[in-house]
């Protein structure tokens, strides 16, 4: 992908997790000049990861079920290389 393409898998109902679930995926970023979200559901509702412009990433989840507050933040300690392959995990296990 050229940084520019996303895919949309809509939001169907076996996609709206909103208890434990394990999340993976591989991200080649090619700029950090503003917030990008590579998955995005709701900061306040199932969940959203944000690659912040310092290069880290920050993964959002809540229970309004929308954008809204209330909802937790978790960042990462390590950065983002640009244009480098990264595997990402995220386990949530409440």
């Amino acid at each position: 992908m050229d940084g520019n393409t996303h895919i949309d898998l809509g939001n169907r109902a076996a996609l709206q997790i909103t208890g434990n679930h394990t999340l993976e995926l591989w991200i080649k970023p090619t700029n950090f000049d503003r917030r990008q979200n590579p998955l995005a559901k709701a900061y306040g509702g199932e969940y959203t990861l944000t690659l912040e412009k310092d290069g880290s990433l920050t993964y959002y989840y809540g229970t309004r079920g929308d954008n809204g507050n209330p909802y937790q933040g978790f960042s990462s300690n390590q950065k983002l290389v640009l244009g480098t392959w990264t595997h990402l995990a995220i386990v949530r296990n409440l």
